[in-house]
């Protein structure tokens, strides 16, 4: 199965020696320059693990968990225990696992004058839930002004320049989690019967639902008017002379 890896790094050597680090993985790379055009590639492709939905599956199979595991020893113990009314199995939008998503995405800290690669991350966790703080990894030449605030936010940091035996088993480690998670999720899916529903799409400008055919009111009866042919131009002559009203003859005296 193939990753996908994004980097945001204007260094094209960087990207390419990092491909020689991590040779051998199944990775498919992806690279842009500006914090803007990833944006549009985050939003587009989202995450390999849908992180909004996968915490809907595990909150509930932590209550589920919970419950079951207070009822068994409540029955170890010869207590009786009246049985608390669990939630409903949430209904999931789209499937948590996204193919198409990004497994890892790699942020350069110092890519843009003025906007930092910290604050880029921070800014798609906020507008972007799919995501979560695991989805990064902050690269920065001097970490020690940023890895305090990044370790608070749960974020990754690695100094550069890089060495291989701290790329390589970073990575590593981030597919397996991926793996794993993917299994378990599938799991909890079919053991709590958990539906899935189809994700809500995008509205397009260009097509619109149909409305239901409404009942059209009664006509209103108007009376009608006669409508008398028009002739074409060439054909609207002066009348003849035969149709005008002859004028009254006059009749001569005749004389004594």
């Amino acid at each position: 199965m193939v990753h996908k890896l994004l980097i945001i790094d204007d260094n094209h050597s960087f990207i390419d020696t990092l491909q020689v680090m991590l040779k051998g993985l199944p990775l498919q790379y992806e690279s842009v320059f500006r914090y803007n055009d990833a944006e549009k590639k985050i939003n587009e492709f989202g995450s390999r693990i849908n992180n909004l939905e996968a915490q809907k599956i595990l909150q509930y199979a932590a209550v589920v968990d919970a419950a079951e595991k207070q009822k068994e020893s409540a029955k170890s113990k010869g207590e009786v225990l009246l049985e608390a009314e669990l939630p409903a199995a949430p209904v999931i939008l789209q499937h948590p696992l996204v193919f198409e998503g990004y497994s890892l995405i790699i942020v350069e800290q110092d890519t843009e004058p003025g906007r930092k690669g910290f604050d880029f991350i921070q800014s798609i966790l906020r507008t972007n839930p799919t995501f979560s703080p695991a989805d990064f990894l902050l690269l920065t030449g001097r970490a020690a002004l940023i890895e305090e605030r990044a370790r608070a936010a749960g974020i990754t940091v690695l100094e550069k320049p890089l060495k291989n035996n701290q790329m390589l088993p970073l990575v590593q480690a981030r597919l397996e989690y991926l793996k794993q998670q993917a299994v378990r999720l599938e799991q909890l899916i079919e053991r709590y019967g958990i539906e899935i529903g189809m994700a809500p799409q995008k509205p397009v400008k260009s097509s619109r639902k149909a409305k239901p055919a409404e009942k059209a009111p009664p006509e209103k009866r108007t009376a009608q008017r006669k409508t008398v042919p028009v002739k074409p131009l060439e054909q609207q002559a002066a009348p003849a002379a035969q149709d005008k009203p002859s004028p009254p003859k006059k009749t001569k005296k005749k004389s004594k």
